[in-house]
């Protein structure tokens, strides 16, 4: 590994822009994804408490709140406690099990010490080694006594009639 290896990964490590980068290298950023992604670090590190997002659909939402942002956050503290809603239980759990996949990618094992908890890892729920939770549920789904931390909210109107 080279000095500018080290400098890429440290970014990574640090920077949720970067991150993405780092996991995606194919990744093709708009201008609103850079902003995303600044927007969300600050949520996912406490300097901001609430984040509402509204543009129209394919703009990469989904990608940077709820797979992304979580498993960048786990990296850095795996105690988190997050919870990801939708409208719907399958939109959830194909977030959910992206994050997962993420966690055990080769990327992110270069980056974070971080790894899923053995034997806890269902496709709605699922645990670090470090005791944080990511829990993914549709709307209408049951939450009592499930905290969080980070709770993200990605598409949790189905359509136009919903609304």
């Amino acid at each position: 590994m080279t000095e500018s290896d080290d400098w890429i990964q440290d970014r990574a490590r640090n920077n949720l822009f970067s991150y993405v980068r780092y996991c995606n290298p194919n990744y093709i950023p708009s201008k609103f994804n850079r902003w995303l992604a600044k927007k969300l670090q600050e949520v996912a590190l406490g300097k901001n408490k609430r984040l509402i997002i509204n543009t129209p659909p394919r703009m990469g939402k989904t990608r940077l709140i709820a797979i992304e942002t979580p498993t960048w956050l786990f990296g850095k503290h795996p105690d988190k406690k997050i919870v990801l809603a939708s409208y719907g239980q399958d939109l959830s759990l194909t977030s959910s099990k992206e994050a997962r996949d993420r966690m055990e990618s080769e990327e992110y094992k270069e980056l974070f010490p971080t790894r899923l908890k053995a034997g806890a890892s269902a496709a709605n729920a699922w645990n670090t080694d470090g005791n944080g939770t990511y829990k993914a549920v549709g709307t209408g789904s049951a939450l009592t006594g499930h905290g969080a931390d980070l709770l993200l909210v990605d598409d949790v109107v189905r359509d136009f009639a919903d609304a």
